[in-house]
């Protein structure tokens, strides 16, 4: 049985569509992490070994659903998984059709974050996606490999856990998804062959050190319903990091864990092994849980890179989300990152959070912007309701709207009107950064004047809106999050365009 792992990748895109925001995406790994992860499990199983022939496929965004599917389809596979996402589900779907389109569809299954977990919603999707055949819900592997079993058996896969499939005219849902007891169990996928990276890569790869987030924050699903964190044995990293080595990958390496620093002796253990890597390493890291030892641990790296999620300053904000947040240990930790050169800090807010205002808003940026005299970068997404997070089932709490994408629209004590004004804010800071002169002139007038950074921002709001480089309406997904219908809502007022640079070029468009 043939059986290939699709990735659409769905980023920005340069205008001549050559390559993607992390650049030279045809020569990264030929897939991303959790389809690399399905894959070593599978080729790990001694009922599948030799009766199933795997192979992982990126697909680079710009190109036509069409020719996708004629990628998908060389070497005639029996069957076809996606990785399902918020920016790139709907695409998902249109290459699904094309499939079908060309002849003899192969079997498919859709897994990954966007596909929902109730029951009642995965009985809809699949009826929805008449392309589709099976939808794994939560973690895939135990139920890709089931599947795959079941198939070579020409058995209906009736007590695969975490897997839908349709029956006749109806739909059969299978118990709950069976996470992976021990982790150790996965072979590292680039170590064991799983996932390759051709010479002379540039872009980004993904990497893992465990699985699970010990928070509780409310609009993510990382911890899909579980709070447990589970973790990879530190040989496996490390096997992996070595394959890395030997390669000769000159990009970034991206280690997706949520909160790697909430365990300090397993984030102390996996900043010394990246020590000796010569690749920026991105990281996404809580603001209280940096102790001493693991600021002078991050120092030691090459080029690390941290993306630390404040998300907003407003106590009524984070109490809302279960979101936890000691934003004076937080300055403490943010100021002792910043002195050291080497190491790169980008702080994130989230636009939309329940409990936020305008003036909270302007309060977060502020807070932000206050470190002297090196500033963090400001990032800011936008809130997005997510298919299974539990501030989806409970928005009706917070008066929250959002449109068909989940994009937050408005939620009490912060309207439309107030959101798109906040979204101007972030606008003019990315102008700024994008013009060294004028961002000098802007840390000059911060650091001497007793207005606030945000006051500023609005002066160079009320310029730039009146040159018409800012919309009268919501400027959305600046933090580079692209949304299923980016096309018609994103208004790309950055100057660069007519260098062919986008927003999202890696590592800062700016």
């Amino acid at each position: 049985m043939k059986v290939v792992l699709v990735y659409l990748e769905s980023f920005w895109t340069r205008t001549d569509g050559g390559e993607d925001r992390y650049r030279c995406v045809r020569l990264s790994a030929d897939g991303a992490l959790g389809i690399g992860c399905l894959r070593a499990f599978a080729e790990a199983d001694p009922a599948l070994a030799r009766r199933v022939e795997l192979r992982t496929l990126l697909i680079p965004d710009g190109g036509s659903d069409a020719q996708a599917a004629a990628e998908i389809l060389r070497g005639a596979p029996d069957l076809v998984g996606f990785t399902c996402t918020l920016w790139n589900s709907e695409r998902v779907r249109r290459v699904c059709d094309a499939l079908g389109a060309r002849g003899r569809k192969p079997l498919v299954v859709l897994g990954g974050p966007d596909i929902p977990r109730d029951s009642a919603a995965l009985s809809a999707l699949l009826a929805g996606i008449p392309a589709a055949d099976f939808l794994v819900r939560g973690e895939g592997e135990i139920a890709f490999r089931d599947l795959l079993r079941a198939l070579l058996r020409k058995k209906a896969p009736v007590s695969v856990p975490g897997l839908a499939f349709r029956q006749g005219d109806g739909v059969v849902v299978g118990p709950p998804a069976a996470p992976v007891v021990e982790l150790g169990d996965i072979p590292a996928p680039y170590a064991s062959g799983a996932l390759s990276i051709r010479p002379g890569a540039m872009g980004m790869l993904t990497l893992e050190t465990a699985r699970g987030c010990p928070f509780r924050c409310s609009y993510c699903d990382y911890h899909a319903g579980r709070h447990r964190v589970r973790r990879f044995p530190p040989e496996r990293l490390r096997r992996d990091l070595e394959a890395v080595r030997r390669s000769g990958f000159q990009g970034c390496v991206y280690l997706t864990d949520p909160s790697l620093n909430a365990a300090r002796d397993r984030g102390a253990a996996v900043f010394r092994l990246l020590r000796d890597l010569p690749n920026p390493v991105h990281m996404e890291l809580t603001p209280g849980d940096f102790t001493p030892g693991s600021i002078r641990a991050i120092a030691a790296m090459a080029a690390p890179s941290l993306a630390i999620g404040i998300q907003s300053t407003s106590p009524e904000a984070l109490a809302a989300v279960g979101r936890p947040c000691d934003l004076r240990k937080s300055a403490r930790n943010i100021a002792a990152l910043l002195s050291h050169p080497n190491v790169s800090v980008e702080l994130e807010l989230l636009l939309g959070l329940p409990g936020e205002s305008y003036a909270s808003f302007r309060g977060s940026i502020d807070w932000v912007l206050s470190f002297s005299p090196r500033r963090p970068h400001l990032t800011v997404f936008d809130l997005v309701l997510l298919p299974n997070s539990p501030l989806a089932s409970s928005r009706g709490d917070f008066g929250l709207e959002a449109d068909a994408a989940g994009l937050v629209t408005g939620c009490r004590g912060f309207p439309e009107r107030d959101l798109a004004r906040a979204s101007w804010l972030v606008a003019a800071y990315s102008h700024l950064r994008s013009d060294p002169e004028r961002w000098s002139a802007f840390e000059r007038a911060a650091g001497a004047s007793a207005r606030r950074p945000s006051a500023l921002l609005e002066d160079e709001v009320r310029r730039l809106r009146a040159e018409g480089r800012i919309p009268d309406i919501r400027v959305v997904g600046q933090g580079g999050r692209r949304l299923a219908d980016w096309a018609p809502r994103v208004h790309r007022w950055i100057e660069s365009r007519a260098a062919g640079e986008d927003v999202g070029t890696y590592p800062r468009w700016w």
